[in-house]
């Protein structure tokens, strides 16, 4: 079922990754073309799992990309946001998104934590930054999504790549159940 997932992200941050690659595009908002390109070009170039802690109203171009990543079984995991509704909040909300609320320290919701039945998991919502050399309290879903990316990262390093299908199955089954996720 799904739910949260309580983790050190010290810990997962010990995970063996390859190249990581961060493309923003400021200018044209989280659907623009740089934003688009740079997603393409890391499914082209062997990425197993994309991480997308940004969004907002639907852009087809973006789900355009995205269908494109999970066509060629990347992983995509992304922010619900943080309006504290039901409302979808895109990408996260796109078929085959694994997408992520973000959870307080007993698994409750955040009040900002946007929530329903298009959101997946949920996990630590703050306390997970760093900055500046330490460590610093953050919130937000865009810093619970990395925790997921990252836990999927750590299973990789276990069992190599797997299906999209597979990989949202474990992720959900080693999570704890939470009514505010589906």
């Amino acid at each position: 079922p799904p739910g949260a997932l309580g983790a050190n992200p010290a810990v997962l941050g010990q995970a063996a990754f390859g190249d990581i690659q961060v493309g923003q595009d400021l200018d044209a908002g989280y659907h623009g073309r740089v934003v688009v390109d740079a997603q393409r070009r890391a499914v082209d170039q062997g990425a197993d799992i994309i991480n997308m802690s940004f969004g907002g109203s639907h852009s087809q171009t973006l789900a355009d990309a995205v269908a494109y990543a999970v066509a060629n079984d990347v992983i995509v995991v992304a922010a619900a946001g943080n309006d504290g509704t039901t409302n979808e909040f895109f990408p996260a909300a796109l078929d085959g998104v694994l997408s992520v609320a973000g959870h307080d320290a007993t698994y409750g919701a955040y009040s900002w934590s946007n929530r329903g039945p298009w959101v997946d998991v949920a996990g630590p919502g703050c306390s997970v930054g760093a900055s500046g050399g330490g460590y610093s309290t953050i919130c937000g879903t865009s810093f619970a999504a990395p925790v997921i990316a990252g836990m999927v990262g750590l299973l990789f390093d276990v069992r190599g790549s797997l299906p999209t299908g597979v990989v949202e199955g474990v992720v959900e089954a080693a999570t704890t159940p939470l009514d505010y996720v589906d």
